[in-house]
C-alpha cells in the first residue's frame, strides 16, 4: 500500500482462464497497460449479482489510483464477515468505522438528513433475486394459464365438430345398447387422447429445445415437469371435453338416426 506495489491477488476462473497450464503465482498480468505481478490467487467462492467474485483483480488501492483513478473519492467497498453468522455483526462495525471517518451521527441526524453511505450484504441481493425470480415465475405462469384457457377452447370446438359429424354413429351405438355413460367415458376418452399426443409434442419440443443455450443460459428440464406437463395436458382435455362429450351422450337414438 505505502510503496503502491504493482501487485494483484486473482480470483480462481481469471487464473485458470489466464494460465491453464500452470500456475499464476508470479506471473506477470497487464491491466490496461499496467503489468502487475500475480501474488495470490483466491479461493473459489459463490456470487451474487452481475460481477463474478471470481474473475477479479484486486490491487493496492494506492496503485490502482496512481495508474487508473485518480485520487478521487471512493464510491464502493466491500468487507468480509468471517462467517455466515457474523454477517450482521460485521455490518454493524462498518457502519460505526464509517459514521466515525465520515463524522455523522446518527443519534443527532434528522430524518430528513439520511447517511451519507449505503450498506448491502448478499442477503439482500438474494431476497431481490428471490422476489424478481417469483414475479417472473408468476408472470410465465398467467401466460402458461392463457394458452392453455385457448388451447381448451380449441379442444371443445374440435370435439363438437365431431359429435356433429359422427351423430348417426352415436344413434347406431344407442340403438344397439350403449349407455350415456360409454357414450361419454369414449368421446372423454379421445379428447384426453388428442391433448395426451399435444402434450407428448411439446414435452419433445422442450427437450430438444433445451440443448441449446438461450442468450448464454443454459435451460433446464426437471424431471418432475415431464409427468406433469403430460398430466395437466390429459386434465386440460377431461375437462373441456365433459361438454361435447356430455351433448354426445344426452342425443336420442331416432333423432340421432334421422340426422343426415
Amino acid at each position: 500500500m505505502t510503496g503502491a506495489a504493482k501487485t494483484a491477488v486473482i480470483g480462481a476462473t481469471l487464473a485458470s482462464e489466464l494460465f491453464p497450464t500452470g500456475s499464476a503465482l508470479g506471473q506477470s498480468i497487464d491491466v490496461g497497460g499496467t503489468p502487475f505481478t500475480v501474488v495470490g490467487v483466491l479461493q473459489t467462492v459463490s456470487s451474487t449479482g452481475a460481477q463474478d467474485a471470481n474473475s477479479v483483480v484486486i490491487a493496492p488501492i494506492s496503485r490502482v489510483q496512481r495508474s487508473f483513478t485518480g485520487f478521487g473519492p471512493i464510491s464502493t467497498m466491500t468487507v468480509e464477515a468471517t462467517s455466515a453468522d457474523d454477517v450482521a455483526a460485521a455490518q454493524g462495525e462498518t457502519e460505526v468505522m464509517l459514521d466515525q471517518l465520515l463524522g455523522y451521527d446518527p443519534d443527532t441526524a434528522s430524518g430528513a438528513t439520511p447517511a451519507p453511505y449505503t450498506i448491502t450484504d448478499q442477503t439482500q441481493l438474494l431476497q431481490t433475486a428471490a422476489a424478481s425470480a417469483q414475479s417472473f415465475t408468476v408472470l410465465l405462469g398467467a401466460v402458461a394459464a392463457i394458452s392453455l384457457l385457448v388451447g381448451g377452447i380449441g379442444v371443445t370446438n374440435v370435439m363438437l365438430v365431431t359429435v356433429t359429424e359422427r351423430t348417426r354413429e352415436i344413434g347406431i351405438r344407442k340403438a344397439l345398447g350403449a349407455t350415456r355413460g360409454a357414450i361419454l367415458g369414449q368421446f372423454l376418452v379421445e379428447a384426453a387422447t388428442l391433448t395426451l399426443l399435444g402434450g407428448v409434442l411439446g414435452v419433445i419440443i422442450a427437450l430438444v429445445g433445451a440443448q441449446y443455450p438461450i442468450n448464454g443460459t443454459q435451460p433446464e428440464v426437471l424431471g418432475f415437469s415431464i409427468p406433469l406437463a403430460l398430466g395437466v395436458s390429459v386434465a386440460i382435455g377431461v375437462f373441456f371435453g365433459v361438454y361435447p362429450a356430455a351433448r354426445a351422450a344426452a342425443m336420442r337414438p331416432i333423432q340421432a338416426l334421422r340426422a343426415t
